[in-house]
């Protein structure tokens, strides 16, 4: 009689979810067009994007400055006030938003995050798996019959790409905005980008 093995289904996701390769496709040479009458729109179009530039450039330091001065004093404010408030006027003239926005915690990085917190890490990070199909998998009909039944590990590691990641949580982002101490253990996790908060929004 066949013994059946025990498969932990999570340990297996967590290593595949190692597993990603990026390719790199290859740059061509490109095909020339060549009509006088275009030097005038081209002339008109590079000087414009050098203008372009050029003021972006500017208010990108200009940004970098406002927001050095509004992050840290959006904070302050929300303590003060004793709740969260993802907007603020600065002078009366700009708006900043903060809204509960993070980029996915890698799984490299949880470890140490999750030791950082201790017992609040469980509610601050939600760990997160997501299956697709591959290509090759998606065309198969065989085993897309067979997905209803129990596949064995090396079947089901070679038809799945598995991306797994930490995702923040609103009760991270209240306890940041309002504690100082959760935004003291939270800043070196920060300053890797480990957890990185979408960049506040400035307008009008």
């Amino acid at each position: 009689m066949a013994t059946t093995t025990q498969i932990d289904p999570m340990a297996l996701l967590a290593g595949m979810a190692q597993q990603t390769e990026k390719k790199k496709g290859s740059k061509d040479a490109k095909p020339q067009l060549t009509e006088p009458a275009m030097d005038a729109a081209i002339s008109q179009w590079l000087e414009a994007d050098r203008e372009v530039k050029k003021w972006e450039g500017i208010r990108t330091t200009a940004e970098a400055q406002i927001l050095a001065f509004a992050a840290p004093a959006r904070l302050a404010e929300c303590r003060r006030l004793g709740r969260v408030e993802s907007t603020v006027r600065i002078n009366g003239k700009l708006n900043m938003t903060q809204k509960c926005q993070y980029c996915a915690v890698g799984m490299p990085q949880l470890p140490a995050i999750k030791a950082a917190f201790g017992p609040d890490a469980d509610r601050y990070f939600k760990t997160r798996t997501k299956l697709e199909l591959t290509e090759a998998a998606a065309e198969d009909q065989e085993l897309l019959g067979k997905l209803i039944e129990a596949l064995g590990p090396e079947k089901f590691a070679g038809s799945f790409a598995v991306k797994q990641f930490a995702e923040v949580t609103e009760t991270f982002h209240t306890d940041f905005t309002l504690k100082s101490d959760v935004e003291a253990q939270a800043r070196p996790f920060m300053d890797t980008e480990a957890i990185k908060p979408y960049k506040p929004a400035l307008r009008q």
